[in-house]
């Protein structure tokens, strides 16, 4: 892939972030008990994902047509980042912008490839979001798992690998009440940012498999 292909990934370095009044909302409520698999939640909510600026590579693969694609990301938080992506023939190129007006391109897509590029910038929101309100935990075997329904009446779905030191993100679902149902899963799990994680989006016809180039420091959320 040439590198003159990605030219507009340096319009992202200057694009800023800066409308106020959009911060990702802190969880409201929470079970309660002091077992240790609750803390363990609860220090994995308060270590939250934090920003990030990298790029990425993988494959996109749309109505059963698989490509290869390269972006860059530049995120403070679920519900405030720019996302950049092409793939190699140039059909899908585009920059979205996320904010607390919603999702708008700075650069558009063809048209047919639209609401996928959409579907994308929502499903990279969905992959970094935590519970938004009162959340529930139970845990099964060596996972955790962390239950919470928005304001929008869509359910989400965090698991978390038990292991003697943290719990670790492994995979998160949300299903809307428009039908749609997005699988999210992190290599190796997760705590903060991910190495690299697969987006599945069962109602626009997508799985995107993407590999970050750089990443923070992991900080795991340690079980007492």
């Amino acid at each position: 892939m040439k590198s003159k292909q990605f030219s507009i990934f340096n319009i992202v370095l200057l694009v800023t972030l800066t409308l106020a009044g959009c911060r990702n909302p802190p969880p409201s409520g929470g079970m309660q008990g002091k077992s240790q698999a609750v803390r363990g939640v609860k220090s994995w909510l308060a270590a939250g994902v934090g920003s990030y600026s990298g790029s990425f590579s993988g494959t996109l693969e749309y109505n059963n047509t698989p490509m290869p694609v390269a972006g860059r990301l530049k995120m403070i938080n679920a519900y405030r980042f720019v996302l950049a992506m092409q793939s190699e023939d140039g059909k899908i190129t585009f920059i979205l912008r996320r904010n607390w007006g919603g999702s708008h391109f700075l650069i558009a897509p063809a048209a047919s490839y639209a609401s996928a590029a959409r579907a994308i910038g929502e499903g990279f929101s969905l992959a970094f979001r935590r519970p938004e309100g009162p959340w529930t935990a139970a845990a099964e075997k060596n996972t955790v798992i962390v239950r919470c329904t928005n304001a929008n009446a869509s359910r989400l779905r965090w698991w978390l690998a038990r292991s003697p030191a943290a719990l670790l993100l492994v995979k998160a679902t949300a299903s809307r009440p428009s039908g749609g149902r997005y699988v999210i899963t992190f290599a190796k799990g997760a705590n903060r940012f991910p190495a690299a994680m697969t987006i599945s989006d069962f109602k626009h016809h997508y799985v995107l498999m993407v590999r970050f180039s750089n990443t923070a420091p992991p900080e795991m959320a340690r079980v007492p």
